[in-house]
């Protein structure tokens, strides 16, 4: 409908999946469509020991995404090598317009103008989203060691290994089974990293932003940035709860507009009522190894309705208290109330 409104006012406009890798359907044992769309149409990026993942990648690390095979994301993320495969239209491109649903995500706490761009990436298995096992195990998966959640995480890799299609059906019939069994005996649901200590998705996000700001058509990153970024986030009706699939709809009435991805997630943050300093995801688009954005969160000016608001009054002013995932409602007290911040001076 969109694509024929355009044309009828004499703008052409095309719709493009970037997925090489396509699971069409979401039950456990599925089998994914492979080779969806030629290489040629990707730009292969290894950020290797510069990767934001380095930091928290070793020999027995396993990095884990949910319902794909752990021995392709091998191949793809390890000790010095974190590859990106990312759609070429992207990097060919002078200017990006970002477009993402404002919400609560169960492994980023927040999805929006940072966690949104992953969709440039073509295949799942060289995005990963947690690593195997407790805390205790060097994992980041779930924080208490449990051999119900291990032996469900064996399983669900030899499912997603598994090759012919009685034997995925077989294993994905057994993780259920486990699954009920840890529910009678009080074991909470998360089997994927869906939990404020997940230590991995927000690295990975980075990366990709890295790649989008700085990356080059042949394969490696510039020392200034190649295209620019305009987010527009549509948050009239936001999402709380167990997003990003599964949010409950809130009336928000809010749309915002940003040339700094980091900056308009901060925002983001605040609006939420949040403390951006405190998630990773938000904190780390700043940090000084690897910044989006040549400022600090200090200087970011915010205009609502053409009227500027300091940033310590946003939430007063404009903002709603979200509900977040479950995974994430231990630490709500650290993650609330927010801070006090300097008055916003400079960028917009």
């Amino acid at each position: 409908e969109v694509v024929e409104r355009f044309r009828a006012n004499g703008i052409e406009i095309s719709v493009k999946d970037f997925r090489r890798t396509i699971l069409s359907d979401e039950r456990l044992g599925a089998r994914q469509q492979e080779e969806c769309a030629p290489l040629t149409e990707y730009v292969l990026f290894d950020l290797g020991a510069d990767s934001d993942l380095e930091a928290i990648t070793a020999p027995g690390v396993e990095f884990r995404v949910t319902m794909y095979d752990p021995d392709r994301l091998k191949l793809t993320h390890a000790p010095r090598r974190h590859q990106y495969l990312i759609a070429r239209d992207v990097i060919d491109a002078d200017v990006v317009i970002n477009v993402p649903k404002l919400k609560t995500h169960k492994k980023a706490c927040l999805t929006g103008a940072l966690k949104n761009l992953v969709g440039i990436n073509g295949h799942k298995e060289y995005l990963p989203h947690h690593r195997k096992g407790s805390e205790a195990v060097g994992g980041d998966c779930y924080s208490d060691r449990s051999l119900i959640k291990r032996v469900v995480e064996d399983l669900m890799d030899a499912g997603n290994r598994a090759q012919g299609k009685f034997a995925r059906r077989l294993l994905a019939t057994a993780v259920v089974g486990m699954r009920g069994l840890g529910k009678v005996v009080g074991v909470d649901a998360n089997y994927d990293g869906s939990w404020h200590g997940n230590d991995t998705v927000w690295r990975m996000c980075l990366d990709i932003q890295r790649v989008l700001h700085y990356g080059r058509a042949d394969g490696t990153l510039a020392a200034e940035m190649q295209r620019r970024i305009l987010n527009i986030t549509d948050a009239i009706v936001a999402g709380e709860g167990e997003g990003p699939l599964s949010p409950t709809p809130v009336p928000f009435g809010v749309m915002t507009l940003g040339t700094s991805t980091a900056a308009v997630e901060w925002v983001h943050a605040l609006l939420m009522g949040l403390d951006p300093a405190r998630i990773p995801l938000t904190r780390g688009a700043f940090a000084l190894h690897h910044p989006l954005t040549d400022f600090p969160p200090e200087r970011i000016a915010v205009q609502m309705d053409g009227v500027r608001v300091p940033a310590d009054q946003l939430f007063a002013r404009h903002g709603r208290a979200f509900q977040l995932p479950r995974g994430w409602q231990p630490a709500v007290d650290r993650l609330r109330p927010i801070r006090a911040a300097a008055p916003a001076e400079g960028v917009s």
